[in-house]
């Protein structure tokens, strides 16, 4: 036969606190019998008088019972420090009880959440792949609701539409796809525009994608790279602010493009990138910025925007070996680090009238096969004082104005050729004057 099972200690609080309650009485009235009685005890042996003893006797007695009072004062005390203790610990337990059920039902919340971002993400993504145009434009705009609601799902999204974006494009393919593509492009230029419905910190990968009269003027982005795409129609990035590099490397543009009043903070690459309609940098603001073998089929804008703005020129900015089709207008531009021009070619008039080099400005082995102005043009020495303005084995095959041009720095014009001679009245040189350029002086 099984043995009963042992009961368990009981440490409950209510028993601790019985039994404590128990010693304080009893030491309560020992302490009252001990000091009454020897009090008591002390009178009756001493040498009072007996007419005073009685008298003696009734203080210790009163002295005991004092001193009981006094004891039972304490122990109340006691006891409302044992039950404060008790509503404590009993609230802590409450407290942490309620505590893991919130945390449960936070849990229990999140995954519900993350179940519900997922299914509606998947659906989404899967009307994008429909061959339906209906659908697929569906997607997108349950797409950007999505990342609309959800922060943090906002820079996949984003990564969702370039990728459809990037995907090869026929204009005689399916139905409506070209209408699909406009509708993503207007979702990211709307999130991408500072506003109610902004998406900070954005970055777009667009590499190789078609573009239709693509446009996000007035926006704000960080990294973004446009390298080998195709801008069908015309393009606008006026006031656009780029926070990181950029890079539109190999990129065609088949219709007209501007840029005007455009920001870029770090690096923006235009190597061999070709613009066959008018290219408008009107007032931009420039850091690094890399042009070389890019080619301007049409009119070139890097001029002032007709105000107060200027286009500068922060960082070094290379234009070697570009090719400017077109008229090439630089005029009143500013450039604070080397400007270089080397081995381009300038088919059409090539105006930098008003433009400020403050440093070394290369201009060798450059084809002027139009007009060139230099009018009032100032080349700086530079913080060293050690710039130069190069112009050695360039040729002019027209008229090359330098009137009233300012060379701070060292000019050098080592076997340029002017084929209809060269203008340089009221021009003027710190340093030596080229031994070629002598004879234009008036």
């Amino acid at each position: 036969m099984a043995l009963p099972a042992e009961e368990p200690h009981s440490t409950d609080s209510h028993t601790v606190t019985g039994r404590s309650l128990l010693l304080v009485t009893c030491a309560a009235v020992l302490l009252t019998i001990a000091v009454g009685g020897g009090l008591v005890w002390w009178i009756e042996a001493s040498w009072l008088p007996a007419d005073r003893r009685m008298s003696g006797v009734l203080d210790a007695v009163k002295i005991g019972l004092s001193v009981g009072a006094g004891s039972g004062g304490v122990f109340a005390l006691y006891l409302a420090w044992r039950r404060q203790r008790a509503i404590e610990a009993d609230h802590d337990r409450q407290e942490r009880a309620l505590a893991q059920q919130r945390s449960a039902a936070a849990a229990t919340e999140r995954d519900a959440e993350a179940r519900r971002i997922n299914e509606l993400y998947t659906s989404a993504v899967d009307q994008i792949g429909s061959d339906k145009a209906a659908v697929r434009l569906g997607g997108i705009y349950a797409l950007e609701r999505l990342a609309q609601e959800i922060t943090g799902q906002r820079k996949t999204i984003v990564n969702v539409l370039c990728a459809y974006l990037r995907m090869p494009y026929d204009p005689d393919g399916a139905a409506g796809e070209r209408q699909v593509r406009i509708a993503a492009q207007r979702v990211l230029a709307k999130h991408l525009s500072p506003g109610s419905e902004f998406w900070p910190e954005m970055s777009l990968d667009l590499d190789g994608a078609t573009l239709i009269d693509f446009t996000l003027s007035g926006c704000e982005l960080a990294d973004a790279s446009f390298v080998d795409a195709q801008f069908v129609g015309d393009c606008v990035f006026d006031g656009t602010e780029f926070a990181g590099d950029i890079r539109f490397d190999e990129a065609e543009f088949h219709g007209s493009s501007s840029f005007a009043r455009a920001e870029f903070r770090y690096s923006v690459l235009f190597n061999n990138t070709k613009f066959n309609g008018t290219t408008g940098f009107s007032g931009c603001e420039f850091h690094s910025c890399s042009f070389g073998g890019a080619v301007f089929l049409d009119y070139a804008n890097f001029s002032g925007d007709g105000s107060k703005t200027v286009t500068r020129f922060r960082g070094i900015a290379d234009f070697s070996r570009a090719d400017f089709g077109g008229h090439a207008v630089f005029w009143d531009s500013d450039f604070r680090y080397d400007a270089r021009f080397s081995n381009a070619t300038m088919r059409g008039i090539s105006d930098f009238s008003g433009t400020v080099f403050h440093a070394n400005a290369f201009f060798d082995n450059v084809m002027f096969t139009h007009e060139s102005r230099f009018r009032r043009t100032t080349f700086h020495a530079g913080e060293s004082g050690n710039a130069v303005a190069v112009f050695g084995h360039s040729l002019f095959r027209r008229g090359a104005d330098f009137d009233n041009a300012v060379f701070h720095a060292a000019a050098q014009f080592e076997q340029t050729v002017f084929y209809r001679g060269g203008s340089f009245n009221g021009a003027t040189f710190d340093r030596e004057v080229p031994e070629n350029i002598r004879a234009f002086l008036p």
